[in-house]
């Protein structure tokens, strides 16, 4: 079952996904997408915090693979598990999807963004 969320505080966007990294199966296409984490899992298990918005032109590609597999080992000791949403975007060109990617992260200002 794939889950759905929203980010974006001005313009909702409308994200796919939420397996953690380790489970997440690679789709092909081009996308916006989020590496998040759970906060506080026992008193707010549904609501997820963003470390990191990117994009690429296809989710299946090794590279891509090799910066979320970065991601989860630098990050899944600190903040537990890493949890992927994606926004397909077909069609995008790279500067469609970093105008979402760029205006998500002003609004949020993950750590990975930095």
């Amino acid at each position: 079952m794939v889950k759905a969320v929203t980010f974006g505080k001005r313009e909702r966007v409308r994200f796919l996904g939420g397996a953690t990294i380790a489970d997440w199966k690679p789709i092909e296409g081009a996308a916006v997408y989020a590496l998040t984490y759970k906060q506080d899992p026992l008193n707010r298990p549904r609501a997820h915090t963003v470390v990191y918005f990117g994009e690429t032109a296809d989710l299946a590609l090794p590279e891509m693979q090799n910066e979320l597999s970065r991601w989860w080992h630098e990050n899944s000791g600190a903040k537990g598990e890493l949890f992927f949403f994606y926004h397909p975007m077909p069609g995008s060109n790279r500067y469609e999807r970093n105008l979402v990617k760029e205006k998500l992260a002003a609004e949020y200002q993950p750590d990975g963004n930095d």
